[in-house]
């Protein structure tokens, strides 16, 4: 993607970052302040750490009121598309935009402070109109959730879990909380119980199919070029 900013001279490419904790600590170490940020939805974690798109979206306009941020993501749904808007991103591209599209829209948020597309413009109609429902609970887990909630669903324990994925218990009990939120469960005494009332409510992931998993929530292992956490200047007329 970098080769392709150098491919347009009124562009800077100011830096690009691995993952959302870096693009922070990036902005305040530049010399320059990109005007236009690409942000990925899907930003990996860093080590245990989960800091991905929407939280560093929320940081970015806490600190960096002016600067204008486009999100581009393989997500393609329409209620995603509509909350990012909901909550300050001045654009939405899906990572098979034409490159062409990616332009217009850094020169349009630029220039005018947003860059509505039709599908954006849908999303956010169908969002108003109540025609978007909000994703069900197992669309958004993160990638993390996934994993803990697979192994749920195995009857391991907090402990298991964390020494398999080499994270502390208190950062298990941390997502196990939050899949009691996201699949309207109760608090319960089990972890095992989530698995159930998840599966009971209309959540179904199984743990022998982690590839059908990974199709669902992270969306294609491919794309035209990928976007984590890039930023972009545009060099004054």
């Amino acid at each position: 993607m970098k080769a392709l900013f150098e491919n347009w001279s009124e562009i800077q490419f100011v830096f690009e970052s691995p993952d959302g904790h870096s693009v922070l600590k990036r902005l305040e170490e530049s010399e320059t302040l990109p005007e236009v940020m690409l942000l990925d939805i899907g930003l990996p974690p860093k080590g245990t750490e989960e800091f991905d798109g929407p939280q560093v979206l929320k940081e970015l306009k806490v600190h960096y009121p002016n600067m204008k941020v486009i999100i581009l993501s393989v997500h393609d749904d329409e209620y995603l598309i509509a909350q990012m808007i909901e909550q300050g991103a001045h654009g939405y591209l899906v990572k098979d935009s034409d490159p062409l599209e990616v332009r217009d829209a850094i020169h349009a948020v630029h220039e005018k402070g947003a860059y509505i597309n039709t599908r954006t413009l849908q999303a956010i109609q169908g969002k108003m109109e109540g025609k978007v429902k909000a994703p069900k609970a197992h669309e958004s887990l993160s990638k993390r959730e996934v994993e803990v909630f697979q192994l749920i669903c195995q009857q391991l324990t907090s402990e298991e879990i964390g020494e398999k994925l080499f994270i502390s218990r208190k950062t298990v009990d941390g997502h196990i909380n939050n899949l009691l939120q996201k699949t309207d469960s109760p608090e319960r005494d089990r972890p095992g119980d989530v698995c159930g009332e998840a599966s009971a409510g209309g959540v179904c992931i199984e743990s022998d199919h982690p590839s059908t998993i990974a199709t669902t929530l992270a969306g294609p292992a491919e794309a035209p070029f990928s976007l984590r956490g890039k930023a972009a200047t545009l060099k004054p007329e």
